[in-house]
């Protein structure tokens, strides 16, 4: 599948590129965040977190109740426009770490969340409500078991309570899971997946990309000239292997720009899926699509919306012809017409 850059790229272009054809746009971009994005700092913290979940008969993965203690970490990203949340712990007797992204839509108007673990199941994604008054947290999405609502409580600044329910057959929900976050030192919470390999033989390409790059970047839009700039991404494994994180790193509109993407592979629709965030502001961006094992070329898919809000499509095409050497080509269809991105990236390091 892609690899976080190839979000990047999307994202960037989605957001930036019929900006700069503007011959009227102003030298910089507008501050994105709005006192939506404030309210996750509440979150932000090193906590101690008990996971206990109930049995839950019929329901893969839940038959049998768990209880589960760890240390979590949540830190905000993207110059506060997104909160990353990880939590590393044992889980069904195995090492467990799971990856939780919140953010503000603007366009959707609620909250956006997905959730990552290194679990063997497809990603989650949820829309949620913050509610100052009552200091409670609301999410609600589908995930590989079903349906699903979560509710996170502030006690106070240093507890919290989240109580989650799943919806049965029936239509009925049935509390599956209490989880309790009392906040600790700093330092607590660490990273799991380091020391921890249970990557299956699909990501072995995405596991190629695992190191430190230099990109240069050209964009092309109609009636332009084209336009050349640089980026640095750093790849490294997460949640036990089987997925990866992406820190990309550059400027955009004489503002410095940072983006995230998270990749791995979907055992259920057995294609490659990633999640890309930025701190230009936009909705989370999924794209997915497959792997030629002959190209050596990753192709994938999705959609996203250009800086009018309006919806856009995108093309990724990756290909890696040696260790050291990746080339990414995108296309992509806004409001404004049509343009593209090409990326050659050098390694580094790793």
């Amino acid at each position: 599948m892609k690899t976080m850059t190839l979000c990047l790229a999307a994202l960037v272009a989605a957001t930036f590129l019929p900006a700069q054809a503007d011959k009227k746009a102003p030298t910089q971009a507008p501050n994105p965040k709005t006192k939506e994005h404030e309210a996750l700092a509440a979150l932000v913290g090193n906590w101690q977190t008990t996971c206990k979940m109930n049995a839950m008969p019929g329901v893969p993965g839940m038959e049998k109740a768990q209880e589960s203690t760890g240390p979590e970490t949540s830190e905000l990203i993207c110059n506060g426009l997104w909160l990353k949340s990880t939590i590393s712990s044992t889980w069904d007797g195995k090492p467990f770490q799971g990856i939780w992204l919140a953010g503000w839509d603007a366009i959707a108007k609620t909250y956006r969340s997905v959730w990552i673990s290194s679990d063997d199941e497809p990603a989650s994604e949820a829309t949620g409500t913050w509610d100052e008054k009552a200091r409670t947290w609301t999410f609600k999405g589908s995930s590989p078991k079903g349906q699903f609502k979560s509710q996170l409580v502030f006690k106070d600044n240093d507890n919290s309570t989240e109580t989650c329910w799943m919806t049965g057959a029936d239509g009925k929900e049935t509390e599956c899971m209490l989880i309790t976050r009392k906040r600790g030192k700093p330092g607590m919470a660490r990273e799991a997946s380091a020391t921890t390999d249970m990557a299956t033989k699909e990501m072995a390409p995405l596991a190629q990309h695992v190191g430190t790059w230099t990109g240069k970047v050209t964009m092309t839009m109609p009636g332009e000239a084209a336009t050349e700039d640089t980026c640095t991404e750093t790849v490294a494994r997460i949640c036990n292997g089987k997925w990866t994180w992406s820190d990309v790193k550059g400027s955009m509109m004489g503002q410095p720009f940072e983006g995230h993407a998270i990749t791995g592979y979907d055992e259920t629709s057995k294609q490659f899926v990633s999640f890309w965030v930025d701190s230009c502001g936009m909705p989370p961006m999924r794209t997915a699509g497959t792997y030629d094992e002959a190209k050596k070329q990753f192709t994938l898919a999705g959609s996203c919306f250009d800086d009018q809000g309006k919806p856009a499509t995108v093309k990724q095409v990756c290909s890696q012809t040696d260790a050291n050497t990746r080339n990414f080509h995108m296309t992509m269809n806004c409001s404004k017409g049509a343009s593209e991105m090409k990326i050659t990236y050098t390694r580094v390091k790793g």
